[in-house]
């Protein structure tokens, strides 16, 4: 059975043995934050956290990002790729006023200390908000803790262990990278060919 929690001790995760890390290239474990309920969730089948919960995990890869996803309009997005409790890789986004309170506390915390965000254990707090229109929401907080050289260690054993971290269908244009680490962008172009293919199919088929 999955243990879907995010791995976020230090010690537990210096002991983890990167053979053993589960992850189908470009298609991790797709975790998301629920902005509504201020919950973590595995895609709509599991809650993983109580609404309002602090939360914690350790970043394998990241990047920060400007894009157009899921046909919204363009955003900026914070994805996060980190393991689960039972060593699957997993990947997590977050948009909008979460990812301007992720950059201030990137540039308050860690820049100027010349730590990265891999170096780190990373909490996440909701915190709740209210909007006119469509009532009480939570937007996303992080705070840091850099790991002990054991954990980063291991971390970066990982990474040269598996494939390359990506997720397949948040893949974006290199140019709006603002901020990344870890993460191994496909080619671009070749993607965004493969799944322009997959529309005309498919509307060819209904069309049928």
């Amino acid at each position: 059975m999955t243990k879907y929690p995010p791995l976020a001790n230090p010690a537990s995760f210096a002991l983890a043995i990167p053979d053993r890390v589960k992850y189908h290239k470009g298609y991790p474990r797709n975790y998301r934050f629920n902005a509504k309920n201020g919950t973590l969730n595995y895609e709509d089948q599991e809650q993983v956290t109580k609404p309002g919960s602090t939360f914690s995990l350790i970043p394998l890869a990241f990047r920060i990002f400007e894009a157009p996803l899921f046909s919204k309009k363009t955003r900026d997005w914070f994805e996060v790729f980190f393991l689960n409790q039972s060593g699957h890789l997993c990947g997590l986004l977050f948009h909008s006023s979460s990812v301007d309170r992720l950059q201030q506390a990137v540039a308050k915390h860690l820049i100027y200390d010349e730590i990265s965000i891999l170096d780190c254990v990373l909490t996440v707090r909701p915190i709740p908000r209210s909007h006119q229109e469509h009532g009480p929401y939570y937007v996303a907080d992080f705070l840091f803790e850099e790991m002990p050289q054991p954990a980063k260690d291991k971390a970066q054993e990982i990474r040269n262990a598996i494939p390359a971290i990506y997720r397949d269908d948040t893949v974006s244009h290199p140019g709006f990278i603002k901020l990344q680490a870890g993460y191994q962008s496909p080619d671009f172009d070749a993607v965004h060919e493969v799944l322009q293919g997959i529309s005309v199919n498919i509307t060819e088929h209904v069309d049928a």
